[in-house]
């Protein structure tokens, strides 16, 4: 597996839907989620987060953009956490 950077972008959440994997990890994912990003025109993506990500993720209020740290995972972006900076909302 190669180098993925990581990068923060806007992501604003339609339907949520979380559980737990094969293996009893939990996961969430957004499908559809609107992806914001400076300099950049929004797009739709489908989000994953697995471990202690997917409760942020499962958390997110539909409608409310919340700023994440992400990494591309093919065509998904899949969610690492808070940004460093700490700031959640957009």
């Amino acid at each position: 597996m190669g180098f993925k950077p990581t990068f923060v972008v806007t992501i604003t959440a339609g339907e949520v839907a979380s559980g737990d994997t094969v293996g009893n990890q939990p996961y969430a994912s957004v499908k559809e989620a609107t992806i914001s990003r400076d300099g950049r025109e929004d797009v739709k993506r489908t989000v994953m987060a697995f471990g202690p990500a997917a409760r942020i993720v499962s958390e997110m209020i539909p409608g409310k953009p919340v700023r994440l740290a992400v990494q591309h995972d093919g065509a998904k972006l899949r969610v690492v956490g808070l940004p460093r900076d700490g700031r959640e909302a957009a």
